[in-house]
C-alpha cells in the first residue's frame, strides 16, 4: 500500500517537502506549477520553481497544450523522472484521509492500492509513519506530544527560513497554526504569532508555549 502526497499550491512547496521526507512516503508532488512560467520564465524563476528532492514528481498545470508540452520537455531535461500528467498510478483512494483509522477503512472499503494525503499532513507529517504501522502492525505505534509539535514547527521555520530567506516568517504562520491545532491556548497563540515579525520571537514565545 503505497502513499502519495498530493500537490498543494502554498503548501507542498520544497520546505515542507524536506520535512514530509524525513517520514517516507512513496511519492510527493510539487505544488502546483505554471507550464506558462516554466516556458517563459528566466533561469532563476524556473530554478525557484523546480527546487526538488529525489523522488519528486512535477504537478503541471496549463491550458496550451503545446507549452504544457515545451514545459514537460524542459523538466524532463534537468533530470526529472515523474510529471504527473506522464505517471501511470493505480486507483488511489484520496479525500478526508485525517487519521490511520481513515487511511485503513479506505483501503480496505474501496480496494484502492495506494492512498494520496492531502489536509490530513497539514501540521502532522507523522501521519505518514502513522499509517505505515497501521497496515505492518495493526495499531499505531508513533504517538506525538505537543513538544514533539512544537519541535518539528521550529525545524520547520529554519529550514524555510533557509530556502526562502525572512519573507519564510509570513508562510510559516499558516504551519504552526496547524501544528498547535488542538492544543490548550493554541487560539492565544496563534494570535500572537501572527504579529511576530522576528524569528527569534516567534522561537521564544514557541519555546515557552507549552512550559
Amino acid at each position: 500500500m503505497k502513499i502519495y502526497i498530493a500537490p498543494i499550491a502554498g503548501v507542498t512547496d520544497y520546505s515542507y517537502r524536506k520535512i514530509l521526507k524525513e517520514f517516507n512516503p512513496d511519492m510527493m508532488f510539487t505544488e502546483m506549477i505554471s507550464s506558462n512560467a516554466i516556458v517563459m520564465g528566466n533561469e532563476k524563476t524556473k530554478t525557484d520553481m523546480l527546487k526538488l528532492l529525489p523522488g519528486d514528481a512535477v504537478q503541471l498545470f496549463g491550458k496550451d497544450k503545446d507549452v504544457m508540452l515545451e514545459s514537460a520537455k524542459y523538466i524532463q531535461s534537468i533530470g526529472v523522472k515523474h510529471i504527473k500528467k506522464e505517471v501511470s498510478i493505480p486507483i488511489i483512494g484520496n479525500g478526508d484521509i485525517f487519521t490511520p483509522e481513515d487511511a485503513y477503512d479506505k483501503v480496505k472499503k474501496s480496494k484502492v492500492d495506494g492512498i494520496m494525503l492531502a489536509r490530513g499532513v497539514f501540521g502532522n507529517p507523522w501521519l505518514i509513519r502513522q499509517i505505515k504501522e497501521k497496515f505492518e502492525f495493526g495499531e499505531v505505534k508513533t504517538i506525538v506530544t505537543d513538544c514533539d509539535k512544537i519541535e518539528m514547527a521550529k525545524k520547520h521555520l529554519k529550514i524555510l527560513l533557509e530556502d526562502k530567506g525572512n519573507r519564510g516568517i509570513v508562510e510559516m504562520r499558516k504551519h504552526i497554526c496547524w501544528y498547535i491545532k488542538g492544543m490548550k491556548n493554541s487560539s492565544k497563540l496563534k494570535n500572537e504569532i501572527n504579529k511576530l515579525t522576528k524569528v527569534e520571537e516567534i522561537e521564544k514565545r514557541l519555546d515557552t508555549f507549552i512550559i
